[in-house]
């Protein structure tokens, strides 16, 4: 914080000798109205006004928070729980030929892909039909999008494809093998590296309790295999470089970077079972979890602590 702290002044500093400018003058007037408290570490705090934070809450908070033995500090869960927003629906899309959303991948803001047992499309917040891929495969998590836009998906041979952003060229990065067979497909919005969940086959037949999470660059090149998992459905990945499996018989799977076990989240201590399908993570590194028993989405932070 010192570091950080002695960078801002430095910043403000440099604004001031080139003070003639008028954007600059603003920005030094307002950041003189900022009150700084001196103990013995100067706290500031910044919130994005985009949160809908309420100021009074976020008062209540630092106002609770307590100086412990060694200097750490904590704050009530309850403090926290009440600076959480409440969800509001902002709008929502009727989708074509889609009978049941399974999985969904946005491409851009407008843009996102949607699918059901049969069909795999790409439709805009008006709910056009914009492109649609026909699948008969029972693939879950079985679409992700990189970053240049391409659709990254699962066919109907079990194949991991490409398709361009214009929905005119189509290539294979993973072929399936007689080994093991993709159940679910995720590309990282950091440098691009896929995440396939693969279940392990003999003759044929998918082996039960026996399945990996493999790594693969953006070229299809194999980079990591995470083992210990029995059905993975769906991948996605934490700020923080952790990687998130639903996993449909053991729950929630969470290992770092390096592929070493963290926790298994399966519901809260009090609450029914979890039922987990698709998954996702926000910006504060929390995960939001679709649970198909009480057709509610949970959220836990990203050390498993339920918010319930």
């Amino acid at each position: 914080m010192t570091r950080r702290l002695a960078s801002i002044e430095y910043f403000l500093h440099s604004l001031e000798k080139s003070i003639d400018r008028p954007s600059n003058l603003i920005f030094l007037t307002k950041a003189a109205c900022v009150q700084k408290r001196k103990a013995n570490i100067t706290q500031q705090v910044l919130l994005p006004p985009t949160w809908g934070v309420n100021i009074d809450d976020v008062k209540v908070m630092f106002c609770e928070i307590q100086i412990v033995e060694r200097g750490k500090r904590k704050a009530r869960i309850g403090s926290l729980m009440r600076m959480l927003p409440i969800p509001v629906l902002h709008r929502y899309v009727t989708v074509p030929v889609v009978t049941q959303v399974i999985h969904i991948s946005c491409m851009t803001s407008d843009w996102v892909w949607i699918s059901d047992a049969d069909y795999l499309i790409l439709t805009n917040m008006e709910g056009k039909l914009m492109h649609y891929l026909i699948r008969k495969c029972v693939h879950y998590g079985a679409h992700s999008v990189n970053s240049n836009n391409d659709l990254i998906y699962i066919d109907n041979e079990d194949n991991i494809k490409k398709l361009s952003k214009d929905n005119k060229t189509e290539s294979i990065l993973i072929e399936k093998t007689e080994q093991c067979t993709p159940s679910c497909v995720y590309c990282s919005p950091c440098n691009g590296d896929l995440f396939v969940g693969m279940v392990v086959m003999e003759k044929g037949r998918s082996i039960l309790f026996n399945a990996n999470v493999v790594r693969y660059n953006s070229n299809g090149q194999h980079i990591q295999t995470i083992r210990d998992y029995t059905d993975p459905a769906y991948i996605t990945e934490n700020r923080n470089g952790d990687i998130i499996v639903s996993d449909v018989k053991m729950g929630v799977v969470v290992s770092n970077c390096y592929g070493k076990h963290r926790f298994v989240y399966t519901g809260p201590e009090l609450g029914p079972t979890l039922s987990q399908y698709g998954i996702c993570t926000d910006a504060m590194s929390n995960i939001l979890i679709c649970d198909n028993n009480t057709h509610t989405v949970q959220m836990i932070d990203k050390d498993g602590i339920s918010f319930h």
